[in-house]
C-alpha cells in the first residue's frame, strides 16, 4: 500500500506501539475530518512488516455508525476458528469465548476499530474490552480512527494522532497516482502544470485528491483538465464517494442549531482566525442559540456548540504561536536591562487564547451548503449574487493596496463591480467589511446599503470610516443586535445614536473613548460591552444595564452620584466583575450594597483597594475561559504564568488617606461573593487577616483560582486546604507571610515574598502528581519546600518526581536547595533557573523545546552530562541557551545524542568558546571530531557571544545539513566560509553592500542556503 506524505505521523504511531509493549492495553486514537486519510494511515500501520512482527494476532473491525458490542465481538471472533461461536448471540458468552482465545494464545494483539463515532461511556467501553484487559499478556494496542475529538479524548490512553492537511508535495503525488495510475506519465508536462494547480486547491484533503484524480483520469487532455480546474468539479455534491458528499453526511447529522452556526461562518475569509468568544457573540446576535428548556446562559450554550463543532472536526482549535525570531531580537536589545529581561520573560510565558479556524476544505464546504443565504465578495472574484442572500461580507484587501507613499488609490473598477453585484440584494441581516478602502469607496458603501434596514450584525474595519455616519446611515435601532468597529489608531467619540439601540446585545468599539453618549445606561439588552476600561468610568448609573455579563473595572467614586458601589446591586447577570477604589467604601453595610452574594452567575471577581488592573495586565492574567463551565474542547492549555509583578497604578484620591485596618477588613467581609465563584483576585488590601468567608467559615467552596497581590499587611492566609477545587494559586508581594501550606495544585506562583521561610504541602504526593507550572521568584528567605527535599519516607515514588510539570521557574531564591534532579517528564518544555545556591541536574526526557536561561551567578562553566541528561532528549527540536554569562563550553559528544535537534539559538553568553577564557584545544574536542554533534541541525543562531571563529568552524563541521546561519554582534568572528554557487553569491552581494561585511566563498558546507548577518561584525576578513 502506498501512503503519500504523513511520514511524521507514521513514525509517531510506530514509536508509540514499540514503546508501549510492556504495559497492558493502550488505546491510540487517530482523529481527523472526513477524507483526511485516517483509515488509510491505520491500514498502512496494520500491514507494516515491523508492526506485524510485534503482534501474534491483528484484528480489524469497522465500527461505523453504532457501537454494537455483540456485532463487533463476533467480527473479532472471525479472526479465530468459527465453529465455537456460530449461532451464539449472547454478549457475555461471546466475550467468554473471545477471552479464552486470547488467554490460550497468551500473546499481544493489535486491534483496529475503524470509524468510531459514538461517544460511549467508560462502563460500556471497559465491558467491551474486558477480554483484552483481563489478559495476562502485555502490549495490547487498540488503534481507533474517529472524526470525533471527544471520542479520542475519552478513549485514549496515549496521545491522539491528529491528522491535519496533507502537505502539497504529498497531495501532488497522490493526485498524480489517481489521475495517471502507475503508468508512464512522462511527456505530459502541460497536464502536470495544471495538475499542480489543482492539487493546491484541494486544501490538503486526500479524499478530495482521489475525487479529483478520478475525474481527471477520464480524459488526459489539457481542455478537460483545465475545465475541471476552472469549475472545481471535485466539489460537486453529486459525485458518489467524493469528498463533499462525505462531509455532507456528517453535516446532515448535526442538529439544526449547529448547522446554522457552522454554515454562517462561511462569510469569513479562508484561514480567518476566530476568537471563541467572538464566534459565540455572533451566534447570539443571529438568534441561533436559545434557552428553551435550559437554565444555562446563552454564552454557555454557545460554547457548547463550539465545543461540539470542534469535536466533530468542523472547526479546529488553534494555539497561538510565539514569534521566536522577534523574541530573540528583543532579548538582544535588552540584554543589559534587567527589567527588560523580566518583561520579555513575562511575554514568553503567556498562555494562548482560544483561537479557532476552519480547514480549507471545510471552508469550501461551508460556502457550498450556505450558498443561498451567505456570500463573500473578495475583490473582483464574485460575478453574481442571489437575491436570497441575507449575510454578506466584503473583502477589500486585493482591491485596495497602499502605494509607495502610504496612500490608498481609488479603485473605480471595484466600485462599479460592487454596485452591480449588490444591486439585487435586499433585506441583509449581516454586513461585514474586511480590509483597507478609501473615502470614495466608503461613500459608495453608505449609498448602496443605506436602504438595508434589517441589519442584525454590522462589523467594519476602521480605515476611513466615519463611525457616526456609518451608524446613522445603516442602522435601524429596532433590529441591530451586534455592532463592531475594528480598532483604529485614532480615538473617537461614541455616536449619540448608540443610546437608542435598545435591542443591541454586543457593542465592540475598543478604540472609542469617553465621553459616552447620554443614556447609554438605558441599553438594557446589552450583554457585552468591549471598550477601553476607562469607558466604564464615565457611565453613570451603570446599574441600569442589567443584562451586562462583564464589567471589568467599576471604579467606586466617592461622593459622585451614579458611581456608588450600590450600582452593582441589580446587575445579577454579571459573570466577570472588577471593582476598584474600594478604599472609598467605608462600612460593611455599604459593601453589602453591591449584592455580590446574590450574583449566582459570577465566576470571576477582582477586588482592588486602589486603581484596578490596567487593561493590558487584565488581559495577561488568567482569563476564566467559558470552557471552565462546560469542559474544554481540546487538551487543556496551560494557563498564563507571569514572570514579574507590575506595580498597579495608584488611584486619583488622596493616597495618604489610607483606610484603617478595621475598615478594610469590614469592607472585605461585606463583599462576600456567591458560592459559585471560581476565580478571585484581591489586590492592595491592607488588612492583616482573611475574611471569614475565606477562612474559618469558607463559603466560596467552588473556587478554582486564587490570586493575592500586594496585600502588604496580610499575615494569616486563607485555609487553602478547605478549597477542594483550587488548582491555581498566585501570591505576589505578600511581604509579611512567613509560611504557607498549599494543597494539591496545578499551578503555584510565589513572587516577591521576602519573609517566606517555608512552603509545605498538605499532601506532597498529590502535589507532586498534579503540578504543571511552578514559579518561585524573589523569595530571599525561603529555605524549605518539601517538594524539593530528599526523604526516604517521601510519598513520592522514586523516578516519578513532578511527572506532569511543563514550566519551572526558580529565580533569586539564594537559600532554596533543589536536591532532586529535574524529572524525566514527557511534558517539561520551559526551564528558567537563576540565583539558586546550586544548579540542579536536568534529566528532562522529552518535549520538543528546552530553554536554559539567565544562569549568571553559578559556577556553570560547561554544559555537559553532569548538568543535562542529553541521552533523554532524542525528541528535542529546539534549544535556546540565553544569558548564561559564565558558560564557557558545551559537550559536543552530549549534543550528538540530540538526533532531532533542528534549531539551536545561543544568545548573551559572552564567555562561550571565547579566546579569552577557552584553551586553544581541549581533550574533548579531539575526540569530538569523531562524532556528529549536530546530526539534524538546520538553523543556528548566535548573538552577543564571545565565540571565536575556530569554534564556529568546528560547530559547522558537525552540522553538515546546516541551512541557516545567523550571527549578530559576535566580536571575535573574523571568517565565514560559504559554498560557491551563483544563487548564494547573489545573496551575498546584498549582504556585502548593506552590511559592509566581507565573506569568503569556498567549497565548505554545501548545504548552507541562507546566511544572515544582521549587524556588521567588527573585523570580518577573508578566510
Amino acid at each position: 500500500m502506498e501512503v503519500y506524505g504523513r511520514v511524521a505521523e507514521k513514525n509517531k504511531i510506530k514509536k508509540s506501539i514499540t514503546e508501549n509493549q510492556s504495559g497492558g492495553v493502550n488505546v491510540l486514537p487517530i482523529v481527523g475530518i472526513a477524507g483526511v486519510g485516517k483509515t488509510t494511515l491505520a491500514q498502512f500501520v496494520y500491514n507494516d512488516p515491523d508492526v506485524k512482527s510485534q503482534f501474534h494476532h491483528r484484528i480489524w473491525v469497522c465500527v461505523s455508525r453504532k457501537f454494537d458490542e455483540v456485532k463487533l465481538t463476533k467480527e473479532m471472533l472471525d479472526f479465530f476458528p468459527r465453529e465455537r461461536y456460530e449461532g451464539i448471540s449472547n454478549f457475555a458468552k461471546l466475550q467468554e469465548i473471545l477471552k479464552e482465545h486470547i488467554e490460550y494464545q497468551s500473546k499481544s494483539f493489535l486491534l483496529v476499530l475503524d470509524d468510531v463515532s459514538e461517544n460511549m461511556d467508560y462502563h460500556k467501553w471497559n465491558k467491551f474490552l474486558y477480554p483484552l484487559i483481563s489478559s495476562k499478556a502485555k502490549g495490547h494496542i487498540i488503534l481507533v480512527t474517529t472524526r470525533n475529538l471527544s471520542v479520542a479524548q475519552r478513549l485514549r490512553t496515549l496521545e491522539p494522532i491528529k491528522l491535519g492537511a496533507l502537505e502539497n508535495d504529498g497531495m501532488w503525488l497522490l493526485l498524480k497516482s489517481c489521475a495517471f495510475g502507475f503508468g508512464d506519465f512522462k511527456g505530459l508536462g502541460n497536464l502536470s502544470s495544471i495538475g499542480m494547480q489543482i492539487a493546491e486547491k484541494l486544501k490538503g484533503n486526500p479524499l478530495a485528491a482521489v475525487t479529483a484524480g478520478t475525474l481527471l483520469r477520464d480524459h488526459l487532455s489539457v481542455d478537460h483538465w483545465s475545465n475541471i480546474l476552472k469549475e472545481e468539479k471535485w466539489k460537486s455534491l453529486g459525485l458518489r464517494g467524493g469528498i463533499m458528499p462525505a462531509l455532507k453526511l456528517s453535516y446532515d447529522e448535526l442538529p439544526y442549531r449547529l448547522q446554522q452556526c457552522f454554515s454562517y461562518c462561511s462569510i469569513f475569509p479562508e484561514k480567518y482566525r476566530f476568537l471563541g468568544k467572538d464566534l459565540v457573540y455572533i451566534w447570539i446576535s443571529q438568534g441561533f442559540l436559545n434557552q428553551t428548556h435550559s437554565s444555562k446562559r446563552l454564552e454557555e450554550i454557545g460554547w457548547e456548540c463550539l465545543n461540539d463543532l470542534v469535536n466533530l472536526g468542523f472547526f479546529q482549535h488553534l494555539e497561538e504561536e510565539e514569534d521566536e525570531d522577534e523574541e530573540g531580537e528583543e532579548e538582544e536589545e535588552e540584554d543589559e536591562d534587567e527589567e527588560g529581561e523580566e518583561e520579555e520573560e513575562e511575554e514568553s510565558f503567556l498562555g494562548s487564547k482560544n483561537w479557532y479556524s476552519m480547514s480549507g476544505i471545510m471552508h469550501d464546504f461551508a460556502r457550498m451548503v450556505s450558498r443561498t443565504e451567505c456570500a463573500t465578495m473578495d475583490g473582483l472574484q464574485l460575478n453574481n449574487m442571489l437575491p436570497t442572500i441575507r449575510h454578506l461580507s466584503i473583502v477589500t484587501n486585493s482591491a485596495y493596496r497602499k502605494d509607495q507613499h502610504g496612500t490608498i488609490p481609488r479603485n473605480i473598477k471595484f466600485e462599479e463591480k460592487l454596485r452591480n453585484t449588490i444591486a439585487s440584494v435586499r433585506k441583509l441581516r449581516t454586513l461585514v467589511l474586511f480590509g483597507h478602502y478609501d473615502s470614495f469607496f466608503f461613500k459608495l458603501f453608505l449609498d448602496i446599503f443605506q436602504k438595508d434596514q434589517n441589519l442584525r450584525l454590522l462589523q467594519m474595519s476602521a480605515t476611513c470610516a466615519d463611525f457616526n455616519s456609518l451608524v446613522c446611515s445603516l442602522v435601524n435601532p429596532a433590529h441591530l443586535r451586534y455592532l463592531k468597529r475594528e480598532p483604529d489608531e485614532v480615538d473617537g467619540a461614541f455616536p449619540q445614536l448608540l443610546s437608542k439601540l435598545y435591542h443591541l446585545q454586543i457593542l465592540d468599539v475598543a478604540s472609542y473613548i469617553d465621553p459616552t453618549p447620554d443614556g447609554i445606561n438605558n441599553l438594557v439588552s446589552l450583554r457585552h460591552l468591549v471598550p477601553e476600561n476607562r469607558v466604564y468610568y464615565s457611565i453613570a448609573n451603570i446599574g441600569g444595564m442589567t443584562s451586562l455579563q462583564e464589567l471589568h473595572d467599576f471604579k467606586v467614586q466617592f461622593g459622585s452620584s451614579g458611581f456608588e458601589i450600590s450600582q452593582l446591586q441589580s446587575m445579577n447577570g454579571l459573570v466577570r466583575l472588577g471593582v476598584s477604589r474600594l478604599d472609598t467604601v467605608k462600612t460593611r453595610e455599604e459593601a453589602y450594597g453591591a449584592g455580590l452574594r446574590s450574583k449566582e452567575y459570577l465566576k470571576d471577581l477582582r477586588l482592588s483597594w486602589k486603581d484596578t488592573l490596567s487593561p493590558e495586565e487584565y488581559d495577561k492574567n488568567e482569563e476564566l475561559s467559558p470552557m471552565d463551565d462546560i469542559g474544554s474542547c481540546s487538551e487543556p492549555a496551560l494557563d498564563r504564568v507571569e514572570a514579574n509583578v507590575e506595580l498597579l497604578p495608584m488611584g486619583d484620591g488622596d493616597q495618604s488617606d489610607e483606610p484603617s485596618l478595621d475598615t478594610a477588613r469590614e469592607v472585605l467581609e461585606g463583599l462576600e461573593p456567591h458560592m459559585n465563584l471560581k476565580q478571585l483576585h484581591i489586590s492592595r488590601y491592607n488588612g492583616t487577616t482573611s475574611p471569614t468567608w475565606l477562612a474559618n467559615n469558607i463559603s466560596v467552596t467552588s473556587l478554582q483560582r486564587l490570586r493575592l497581590d500586594d496585600c502588604g499587611g496580610w499575615r494569616i492566609l486563607p485555609s487553602l486546604g478547605s478549597l477542594p477545587f483550587l488548582t491555581k494559586l498566585k501570591l505576589s508581594s505578600m511581604r509579611e507571610v512567613t509560611e504557607i501550606l498549599v494543597p494539591s495544585l496545578e499551578e503555584l506562583v510565589l513572587i516577591d515574598m521576602p519573609k517566606l521561610v517555608r512552603c509545605s504541602s498538605t499532601f506532597v504526593g498529590a502535589l507532586n502528581s498534579s503540578l504543571r507550572a511552578l514559579q518561585i521568584e524573589h523569595c530571599e528567605a525561603l529555605k524549605e519546600f518539601d517538594l524539593f527535599e530528599e526523604d526516604d519516607n517521601s510519598e513520592i515514588i522514586q523516578g516519578s518526581w513532578l511527572p506532569g510539570l511543563r514550566i519551572l521557574i526558580l529565580d533569586c531564591c539564594p537559600h532554596l536547595k533543589v536536591l532532586k534532579p529535574l524529572p524525566p517528564s514527557t511534558t517539561l518544555s520551559k526551564v528558567l533557573i537563576k540565583e539558586l545556591p546550586r544548579f540542579p541536574h536536568i534529566e528532562v526526557s522529552s518535549g520538543e523545546k528546552l530553554e536554559i536561561r539567565n544562569i549568571g551567578k553559578y559556577d556553570l562553566r560547561i554544559l555537559d552530562d553532569k548538568i543535562l541528561a542529553f541521552h533523554n532528549l532524542r525528541d528535542l527540536k529546539l534549544m535556546d541557551i540565553y544569558g548564561c554569562r559564565n558558560l564557557r563550553s558545551f559537550s559536543f559528544e552530549g549534543f550528538s545524542h540530540l538526533v532531532s535537534l533542528t534549531r539551536l539559538e545561543i544568545g548573551n553568553c559572552e564567555q562561550l568558546f571565547s579566546l579569552d577564557v577557552t584553551p586553544e584545544y581541549t581533550p574533548e574536542d579531539v575526540t569530538a571530531v569523531n562524532c556528529n554533534a549536530f546530526p539534524s541541525l538546520k538553523s543556528l543562531s548566535i548573538w552577543l557571544c564571545g565565540i571565536a571563529g575556530k569554534w564556529l568552524a568546528l560547530m559547522r563541521q558537525h552540522a553538515l545539513g546546516l541551512e541557516e546561519l545567523s550571527l549578530r554582534r559576535c566580536a571575535h568572528i573574523t571568517t565565514v566560509l560559504l559554498p560557491m554557487e551563483e544563487e548564494e553569491n547573489s545573496l551575498l552581494t546584498t549582504v556585502l553592500s548593506s552590511g559592509k561585511t566581507v565573506v569568503s566563498s569556498g567549497n565548505q558546507d554545501e548545504a548552507l542556503t541562507w546566511l544572515v548577518l544582521l549587524e556588521p561584525q567588527p573585523s570580518l576578513t577573508l578566510g
